[in-house]
Formats: structure tokens, C-alpha cells, sequence
């Protein structure tokens, strides 16, 4: 990768952690000049299988790169140093601010439903991840981890589809 696809990360503020896992941490993140908010997952690499690490990195920013669908997270850039300028890539995605549909369904399971969480939110996100894996699925692309907690939700409770990090291209 050049520098001309690398995303200055001086450009943007890091704020509150919203998650980590074993891929890394992810952040949300303001950018300077605009005031927008996105989300930015530093991924850690393995050090005992660092080769299978990079090429996997490298599979999802090619696949999410190449996206653009109303119920797919919208990919931002990418840089292979932090905010810290260590050897830890960062990709930058659209930032959802309901947390992910896992989190919505175990508050209504609780009886503590959001209060914008009705039957036409659900047809909608139903619809909406049926339409986004038909999506994928015209461009050869298969996610391999959908779940709800990779359903990620935006202010108005649309879905958006995260996690591309199991996915694969199919080649005819």
C-alpha cells in the first residue's frame, strides 16, 4: 500500500473506547475539520502467526473498500500505525452510535426495549441485512460471521453489517 492510501490519522481526535475483542479496540474518533464522528478498530496483529494476520487485514480493507450499500458499514480508510504512531493498523469506518442489534434485542429481552425499537424497526433491519447479504453475495462475497452482534445500528436504528474480517471472495 502507498502513502496515497493511507488515512492521516492526525486529522482526526480519538475518543471514548466503544469495544475490543481479539482483533484489537475500536474507538470512536472526531474528525478535526468537519466535526464528524466515526469509529476506528486498531487491530492487533498476532505475533505467533504475524503473516496470516496481515494477509487477513489486508483481505478485509480490500473487501470493505470495495463496498457501498445502505446496510453495510461505509469504510473510511485505513493507516498501518496508530494514533500513538506504533505498528498497529487502524481502519476507519462509519461510526453507529445504537451499539450493535445483540445489545438491542438483550435490552427488549430484559423489558427494557429503546424506546424507537418497534415492529417496523424490526422489518426494517430484517430487510436490511436480507438485502445487504444479497449484496454481497452478487459481488462474490461471502461474510462468514453474520451475527447479530455484528449488526451494527445507526442513530435511526437502521442495520449496517460490520466484522468483514472472516470474509472471502469467491472466485469464479
Amino acid at each position: 500500500m502507498t502513502d496515497e492510501s493511507t488515512l492521516d490519522l492526525s486529522k482526526f481526535q480519538k475518543s471514548d473506547g466503544i469495544g475490543k475483542g481479539g482483533f484489537g479496540k475500536v474507538y470512536k474518533i472526531i474528525e478535526k475539520e468537519t466535526n464528524n464522528i466515526y469509529a476506528a478498530k486498531e487491530v492487533s496483529l498476532k505475533q505467533n502467526n504475524f503473516k496470516k494476520s496481515l494477509i487477513d487485514l489486508y483481505r478485509e480493507i480490500n473487501i470493505l473498500s470495495r463496498l457501498n450499500h445502505p446496510s453495510i458499514l461505509k469504510f473510511k480508510g485505513f493507516n498501518l500505525k496508530n494514533f500513538s504512531n506504533k505498528t498497529k493498523p487502524v481502519i476507519v469506518t462509519e461510526f453507529a452510535s445504537n451499539d450493535s442489534l445483540k445489545a438491542v434485542l438483550k435490552k427488549e429481552r430484559e423489558h427494557q426495549p429503546l424506546p424507537n425499537w418497534t415492529d417496523t424497526k424490526k422489518l426494517i433491519n430484517l430487510y436490511g441485512i436480507a438485502s445487504a447479504m444479497s449484496y454481497l453475495h452478487q459481488h462474490n462475497i461471502i461474510h462468514r460471521d453474520l451475527k447479530p452482534g455484528n449488526i451494527l445500528e445507526d442513530d435511526n436504528l437502521f442495520p449496517k453489517v460490520a466484522d468483514f474480517g472472516f470474509s472471502k471472495t469467491l472466485h469464479s
